[in-house]
């Protein structure tokens, strides 16, 4: 356990004094904290219960008797036969994709709060990209896109969507907030809808009605109406799920207070970031219900890690913004410790991060 919450804090305090630094420095930092994620990511050894899935994918995918079909992601496809090719096996495959899913966030243009961008990066993704490691190098790009389209820079974010439906198809999702990214929701609205929302699920089994829905009967993901991921969600206290939408209500709770999308008022992106949030919130209600719901969740992950970062560069007064990126900053961290305590390997079951284990033990 200790060996995740120390790189965080590493990889966190490094950068924070590089802001005024000359570039020089900012660059070895970043480098530094670069290696440090891709070295714990790529030398682990049956880390992530999807690991075994993975070598076996790995193994079917690069096998002499398998023809493209496209049912594998394209880029995920390639980065297998590339790693066959030249003789690195499984190995090469998990570090090549750890190399990918890391570097989106060090190639952003504008790196303005960069070490509150990384903290929430290996608070909200790190782990999941232990194990869902096609969904994470897919959300990955989802974070500069959702960046690009706040700015206004269409083209970029949707060729970030593209490359990031090359390695898990679930990213094609993101497409519809290009279209609905003006709408305006108002706070009474939005809370009102999450709460008949809740309320929906076990009135009429929504979770049950999707998975049975003859459009998802119609896809590869028809199979998990009938498996093990359609089983109900332990629940426990429910303070997992709580952790999870705190950061979203305390945006939309702030955006809303501000005005920030009032035409008086108005701050760019935060419809979109809004949008988003709620979107967040609902996924998490639904992957509390149902197990299999949990991978619509985790494709917007991308979501906490983007907020944060809007928060950092829009809220105007210093005070505000300790407070309010502090307070998510501190529940991002409680929901990471737990997330690391609540998936051990032993489990079978969940993300199977701890205890960790590398190479070179």
């Amino acid at each position: 356990m200790m060996i995740y919450i120390t790189l965080l804090i590493i990889c966190s305090l490094t950068l924070l004094p590089t802001g005024r630094s000359d570039g020089n420095i900012r660059f070895f930092f970043h480098i530094f904290t670069f290696l440090s994620l891709w070295m714990i990511s790529s030398l682990r050894i049956d880390i992530g219960t999807d690991y075994v899935n993975y070598v076996t994918l790995y193994d079917r995918i690069t096998s002499v008797v398998y023809s493209y079909d496209f049912k594998t992601e394209p880029l995920y496809y390639a980065i297998s036969i590339i790693s066959d090719y030249v003789g690195g096996g499984t190995v090469m495959m998990f570090s090549l994709v750890a190399f990918i899913t890391l570097l989106p966030i060090y190639l952003l243009k504008d790196k303005t709060y960069f070490s509150i961008l990384l903290f929430a990066y290996i608070c909200v993704l790190f782990l999941p990209s232990l194990s869902l490691i096609r969904q994470a190098a897919a959300v990955s790009f989802l974070i500069p896109a959702t960046l690009s389209l706040i700015r206004g820079e269409k083209k970029h974010a949707f060729f970030m969507v593209v490359i990031a439906s090359g390695f898990h198809y679930s990213a094609l999702l993101f497409i519809p907030f290009f279209i609905v990214r003006e709408i305006k929701i108002s706070p009474v609205i939005g809370m009102a809808g999450v709460i008949f929302f809740w309320l929906i699920i076990d009135v009429i089994n929504l979770p049950q009605i999707i998975l049975t829905s003859p459009l998802l009967q119609q896809t590869k993901y028809g199979v998990y109406a009938t498996n093990m991921y359609n089983e109900s969600t332990e629940m426990g206290s429910g303070l997992g799920v709580i952790l999870k939408m705190l950061p979203s209500f305390i945006f939309i709770s702030f955006a809303s207070l501000f005005g920030w999308i009032n035409k008086s008022n108005e701050v760019v992106g935060a419809r979109l970031v809004i949008l988003l949030n709620y979107a967040y919130i609902l996924s998490t209600i639904l992957s509390a219900k149902i197990r299999i719901f949990n991978r619509l969740s985790d494709f917007l992950l991308f979501v906490p890690i983007v907020t944060i970062v809007f928060l950092a560069r829009n809220i105007n007064l210093k005070g505000n913004r300790i407070i309010v990126v502090g307070t998510i900053c501190l529940l991002l961290f409680i929901n990471f410790c737990l997330t690391i305590y609540t998936n051990r390997s032993e489990n079978g079951s969940g993300l199977g991060i701890y205890p960790y284990k590398w190479m070179l033990s």
